[in-house]
């Protein structure tokens, strides 16, 4: 689908196992094909989730600095933020980043998944 070799992470050490990878169809052009892998936590945490979205990254995708400019999202650089939620108290977390030929987004359910997880999954 990405048309790239795209290795999974293994959250198995973390209790999160990997439940399946789709594709996913979207209308944006410039993003292109877009896959996500869901992880599922395990025991007790079975109600715990993490998807990882992927797209091919060919320059497209921008971060704005401080004074408004776009710039590339480089490899090393990340960009963290909150998702408000419908029904929980504490909003989910995403992380995007970019490892040049892929664009990652990882979105945790809270903040103490995405400390736990964020090396795991490889981001910056």
């Amino acid at each position: 689908t990405l048309r790239r070799s795209v290795t999974l992470p293994d959250l198995a050490a973390h209790g999160f196992v990997l439940r399946q990878v789709v594709d996913m169809p979207t209308t944006l052009p410039q993003v292109g094909a877009l896959a996500c892998a869901t992880y599922q936590g395990g025991g007790e945490a079975a109600d715990r989730w993490v998807h990882l979205f992927l797209a091919r990254d060919e320059g497209q995708y921008l971060r704005f600095d401080s004074l408004g400019r776009p710039r590339p999202l480089a490899p090393g650089l990340s960009i963290e933020g909150e998702l408000a939620g419908r029904s929980r108290v504490d909003p989910a977390v995403v992380i995007v980043w970019s490892d040049g030929p892929m664009l990652h987004a990882a979105c945790f359910e809270d903040e103490a998944d995405a400390v736990l997880l964020r090396d795991a999954i490889g981001a910056p």
